[in-house]
């Protein structure tokens, strides 16, 4: 009996077999798409994304990159170096600004080789009113051609859709929970995910570590220089903060001049270490004031979950240390990890 075959760009199969195929493939596109459609931030679009491609494609890797103003947020996976992803993006949007990397937990892959990645991905550009987007596929499959490309253009179609109203949802969300001064998040926001963090901690056995600072003798700077000056200066150590900690990290205007950092999957010694290095970055360096060259000091605490203390305890913990620093002379940090802080003896 004789056969006809179709050629596709992986070899030769028979049409049956291709139609059976994509109708396999149309039907958990579809699937999919419904769950995006009805997902209500980035985290649930991206995971639904992934496993979507994942059933079509077998990826070997998939990006979401998404240009919102002046930053762009990444989610990847599986794991890859942040150096990597990093250039790929910023050459990609010629853009040199902040990029934010999210790790997508879907399939449980390892880690991906940047000279495959680099050498085999496929990119595709789409745009909303308020945004740029890219996604990236690097499939485990050889694609076919029109048939791929079509699944791709409505996969994209219905990303754009889902993008734009998730957006649309993170800016009121977002001018709820940002404190307008320091375009940290507010008081409010650190209730939330500091529950958040501790939920997940707990549930997964991992640890998580919070940073509360403020500054030393604010009011007199306040006094001396002018409130405007005082704004500054918090605009400015907010900003600095920024450029040290994680993209993970988050940070937080808790009231006045005093801050929280909360910092997932950290043991206290690393946050009371990134710790002291925030404070050298707020101390070693001058503001400028009213053309004055002023030195600032922070005072630091550092708390972590123990596995049975809860989130009031972290911070109140801290809180505690905090004020702890203040009396100690100021300027310095403090921990109950004794061999790193050598009972309250700050650090040099």
């Amino acid at each position: 009996m004789n056969r006809r075959y179709v050629r596709t760009n992986s070899g030769f199969c028979l049409p049956g077999f291709l139609s059976f195929t994509k109708t396999r493939d149309l039907k958990r596109l579809n699937r999919y798409l419904i769950a995006i459609h009805q997902a209500v931030d980035f985290e649930e679009i991206t995971a639904e994304l992934s496993g979507c491609i994942n059933d079509i494609f077998d990826h070997q890797f998939f990006g979401l990159a998404i240009q919102v103003k002046d930053k762009i947020m990444v989610w990847v996976e599986p794991s890859v170096f942040k150096g990597t992803i990093e250039d790929l993006i910023k050459e990609d949007f010629c853009f040199d600004g902040e990029v934010e990397i999210h790790p997508v937990h879907s399939s449980g892959r390892g880690f991906i080789n940047e000279r495959i990645l680099r050498n085999s991905l496929f990119g595709k550009e789409f745009n909303g009113k308020n945004f740029k987007a890219k996604l990236y596929i690097l499939p485990g499959r050889k694609l076919i051609g029109k048939y791929h490309e079509e699944i791709i253009n409505d996969m994209v179609t219905g990303l754009e859709n889902a993008v734009s109203s998730s957006i649309r949802l993170r800016s009121l969300e977002d001018a709820a929970s940002i404190d307008a001064l320091t375009n940290c998040y507010n008081r409010r926001e650190l209730d939330r995910k500091l529950d958040e963090q501790f939920s997940f901690s707990r549930r997964y056995g991992k640890n998580f570590s919070l940073i509360m600072f403020d500054i030393d003798f604010f009011k007199n700077l306040n006094d001396t220089y002018g409130h405007d000056a005082g704004d500054q200066v918090l605009r400015e150590i907010s900003s600095r903060i920024k450029n040290i900690i994680r993209a993970e990290d988050t940070i937080f205007r808790y009231g006045g001049e005093e801050f929280v950092v909360i910092l997932p999957e950290t043991d206290e010694e690393s946050a009371a270490m990134l710790a002291n290095r925030l404070r050298r970055e707020i101390s070693d360096t001058p503001f400028v004031l009213n053309g004055d060259n002023v030195f600032v000091t922070s005072s630091f605490g550092v708390s972590s979950f123990m596995g049975s203390n809860n989130p009031e305890e972290i911070l109140r913990t801290a809180d505690k240390l905090l004020y702890k620093a203040k009396n100690s002379g100021r300027n310095r940090v403090m921990s109950n990890v004794i061999r790193l802080c050598r009972n309250a003896v700050p650090f040099s």
